[in-house]
């Protein structure tokens, strides 16, 4: 019935749980246009025998982030499963859909969503540095900086002391880059020898790879001496 009213399409075509004696669909994604839908689908399953459904959206006027921003991320194995269970059975989809907008509905769920979550799953604020080596962490940052700073002292001081601090810091950040390259390079090797291997490769291609122009999400063509761009 909400499919209708508000004019929507269901784009997950195959069974998403999978017994012997069955098979099922029974998760949904709802979209209002399949112009903005890149690929959609349904993955392997992981511990039980429902599979995950996953939504990729074009995201061709987006820019390329480059700067520093915040991201709120969960631990996902310190959760309050029955905490979860009952505020979502508090949830009216009377009040919900009250507006008969579904966009001020989705707007609504998703915000009584991420309080459910919020309060339930232990969750911090991490800094994302996209220009950062995936091998980068908090603590080889502070003593990057701290040997930058102990360096800028010891070149206007230019005593011995100092310089010995300098090399001291330096040491301990060449020892940090190097437990944490090792370590990254063989989480990355337990990761594409698991079952989620497939998923890694594409994320590791993805981030190596990038268009040295991302204004043409195709490249131009050039026909007699003529330039033709998207």
């Amino acid at each position: 019935m909400l499919q209708q009213t508000f004019d929507l399409k269901q784009i997950i075509n195959e069974a998403t749980r999978l017994t012997p004696h069955s098979r099922t669909l029974i998760d949904l994604i709802f979209v209002s246009s399949e112009n903005n839908v890149l690929n959609a689908g349904v993955l392997e399953p992981v511990c039980s025998d429902h599979c995950p459904i996953y939504l990729e959206l074009c995201d061709k006027l987006s820019p390329e982030i480059t700067h520093n921003f915040k991201r709120k991320i969960y631990d996902y194995k310190s959760v309050d499963i029955d905490g979860i269970n009952t505020s979502l059975e508090d949830i009216s989809s009377v009040e919900l859909f009250s507006t008969g907008n579904i966009n001020v509905a989705t707007e609504l769920l998703t915000e009584k969503l991420l309080l459910i979550l919020n309060a339930n799953i232990q969750n911090k604020t991490v800094t994302i540095r996209p220009k950062d080596p995936l091998w980068m962490n908090n603590e080889i940052c502070h003593f990057m900086r701290k040997r930058n700073r102990v360096h800028k002292i010891a070149k206007s001081r230019n005593r011995p002391s100092e310089w010995a601090d300098f090399r001291s810091i330096r040491n301990k950040v060449t020892s940090l880059v190097c437990t944490a390259k090792k370590e990254y390079l063989k989480k990355i090797d337990n990761e594409l020898n698991s079952r989620q291997g497939t998923k890694t490769w594409w994320r590791l291609v993805k981030h190596y790879i990038k268009t040295t122009n991302s204004s043409h999400i195709f490249p131009p063509i050039i026909s007699q001496d003529v330039m033709y761009e998207e």
